[in-house]
């Protein structure tokens, strides 16, 4: 597989957005190739993850856990688990592959050594984190308010 083919998924994945090519390519190229075939599980309810995935080609099925939750479909330039290779998580739904599916495979301690070496890259991810805490933040406020008013 080319450089070129690991990196065009990246391309269209929020989490890779604004990366310099360089950077890309080094994500793509330390990244470990896994092939899925249709029905395995990618990542499951309530396992801790270290490891996040981006799906090159095939298609993911979600299944969230809880009341309402609903299955849906995803294909090329999804990433799943994203958090988990950058800090500690437990999964809150189960992925499986819903066809064959080539991933790229980001696991924790690659992330970390790489961002030893790119401080810009750590500064980069760090962003990511910081604006999903923010997100969470505001997501908990409104529960809360959402609470309060039905009391």
């Amino acid at each position: 597989m080319s450089v070129e083919t690991l990196i065009a998924p990246m391309l269209a994945a929020p989490i890779f957005a604004n990366l310099r090519p360089g950077q890309l390519k080094t994500l793509a190229l330390s990244s470990d190739r896994v092939l899925f075939p249709s029905g395995s599980v990618l990542i499951e309810t309530g396992q801790h993850g270290d490891t996040s995935f981006l799906i090159v080609a095939g298609h993911i099925q979600f299944q969230p856990d809880g009341p309402g939750a609903q299955v849906s479909l995803s294909g090329p330039g999804t990433v799943v688990g994203e958090l988990a290779m950058l800090t500690e998580v437990v999964h809150r739904s189960t992925v499986q592959a819903y066809d064959d599916v080539r991933a790229l495979s980001f696991g924790r301690a690659l992330m970390h050594e790489l961002f030893s070496q790119d401080p810009d890259l750590a500064e980069h991810f760090i962003g990511i984190l910081s604006d999903r805490l923010k997100q969470f933040a505001t997501e908990l406020k409104a529960a809360q308010a959402a609470l309060q008013t039905a009391a």
